[in-house]
């Protein structure tokens, strides 16, 4: 009978990210980073309707905090037939005031055929901690109504010219609690009156979400496969380097255009408005060496970018999401790439915003001069016919620039690559050897390098 001697096995992991699975299994782990929900998301049973902002009620810094609204709207009673007006604990008009009212409404009342009932026993999306939200609350809703997508002539439409009760009642008058009214724009858009409290009346229910903005809260980054690079379809959200470390949000325009060292803000400093488009970092951000993109990403650099172009050299187009805000370029954009560039704006070295709709520009991860003061970037441009003429209007383009670390600019990611994994073994051979699917007949040392049949972070 044939004898198998074996030395001993020498696994070389090279890859730092890879693991190796021989036998034909496959591993792939996800590296995640922390994003933020944005105003019309669909998020945790509805939409979200608003984002606490600076000097709101239980605003806080290190978290984005709002309330999502429910996409329907409701009808009932305010009020059963046997209330009696001026409670304590139901006049509350703030931001953070709804839950409160309705659980005060509920206790007073009990059950019944009334919209704080309806709302505090409902159960939505697998949610079931919706209530009537106080006045400030939907106005605060109505506001952002361009953005939830829930205009007139689409799902979820707010009815026009129709009031929305609210939890909130005017203490000043016997008869009356708060209600929220949507006009068309114009006429005014939004205004809020008072209704009778026995009124049969619209509402919407709400609820409230948070998102801790630390690294251990974390969410898949979208990415698409362009080439043999996984890019990243949106513009980067942290406000932590890799290590944890916070990032510093500067929205004074003086002290932007004076910084040495890292920092982001938001366009217009207005995150309800252009959270979409992400956030704008300096150069200081992106080169300091703690880290801006996660871990398995790295910021994209100028022969990522090269390649990327290369591939729709003709078509600039391609790169560009077909939500654009200009109408013409939303004709023209396909996303044949699934880059989904945003005409986002910039923040220029003066602290100023400009470029809305007109151009979204990148950083590279590559230094043009005395870095980190000077930076290659990436300038993705709607070329409009009406300021470039009809010779050269109505496309877009997208070319390398450079400029000093000043400017605030978008930054996109790309999934690192690994060294191909290797594992090698000595044998001493007695007759045939299957190892990593190969037959061997004689003694000697063999490496066998193992592809990523899942990109950076498998290998088969």
């Amino acid at each position: 009978m044939k004898q198998f001697r074996y030395l001993k096995d020498k696994i070389n992991r090279k890859a730092a990210n890879c693991c190796l699975m021989l036998m034909a299994m496959l591993l792939a782990v996800t590296s995640t980073w922390a994003q933020t929900p944005t105003i019309g998301d669909d998020y945790q049973g509805g939409k979200v309707g608003y984002i606490l902002q600076p000097g709101d009620p239980g605003y806080d810094a290190s978290k984005i905090k709002g309330f999502v609204v429910g996409t329907a709207d409701y009808t009932a009673a305010w009020a059963t037939v046997t209330y009696q007006l001026n409670y304590t604990g139901v006049q509350a008009s703030d931001i953070g005031t709804g839950a409160s009212n309705t659980a005060a409404l509920v206790n007073l009342m009990g059950p019944g055929n009334y919209l704080a009932y309806k709302f505090d026993t409902l159960t939505l999306g697998g949610y079931t901690d919706w209530y009537l939200p106080s006045q400030t609350e939907m106005l605060k809703i109505f506001q952002n109504y361009a953005l939830l997508n829930i205009s007139t002539i689409n799902v979820g439409a707010f009815t026009q010219s129709e009031s929305y009760l609210t939890s909130t009642e005017v203490s000043t008058d016997a008869n009356t609690v708060y209600a929220a009214k949507y006009f068309s724009i114009g006429n005014p858009p939004i205004t809020a009156t008072n209704m009778n409290f026995k009124a049969f009346g619209r509402a919407r229910p709400v609820r409230n979400f948070e998102v801790d903005l630390t690294p251990t809260t974390q969410v898949t980054p979208d990415t698409v496969l362009i080439g043999n690079q996984t890019w990243t379809t949106k513009n980067l959200k942290v406000s932590h380097y890799r290590n944890g470390d916070e990032i510093p949000q500067v929205t004074d325009a003086t002290e932007w255009k004076t910084l040495t060292t890292g920092a982001w803000c938001w366009y217009n400093n207005d995150s309800t408005t252009y959270a979409k488009y992400g956030k704008l970092y300096n150069l200081y951000a992106v080169s300091d060496p703690r880290g801006l993109a996660p871990e398995g990403f790295h910021v994209a650099s100028v022969d990522e970018y090269e390649s990327l172009i290369a591939m729709y050299s003709a078509n600039k187009e391609a790169f560009v999401d077909t939500s654009v805000n200009s109408v013409i370029g939303k004709n023209i954009a396909t996303n044949l790439s699934g880059f989904s560039g945003l005409i986002g704006g910039i923040r220029s070295g003066n602290g100023i915003f400009n470029g809305m709709d007109q151009y979204s520009q990148y950083w590279t991860s590559q230094a043009a001069g005395d870095a980190p003061s000077y930076g290659y970037y990436y300038s993705l441009n709607w070329l409009s016919e009406a300021i470039y003429g009809p010779t050269v209007g109505n496309k877009f383009s997208f070319s390398q620039n450079d400029d000093g670390g000043s400017l605030g600019l978008s930054v996109r990611l790309v999934k690192n690559t690994c060294t191909p994994t290797t594992s090698t073994t000595t044998i001493t051979n007695c007759g045939p050897y299957n190892w990593n699917w190969q037959i061997y007949d004689a003694s000697g040392t063999y490496t066998w390098t193992g592809t990523n049949a899942a990109g950076c972070d498998s290998t088969a």
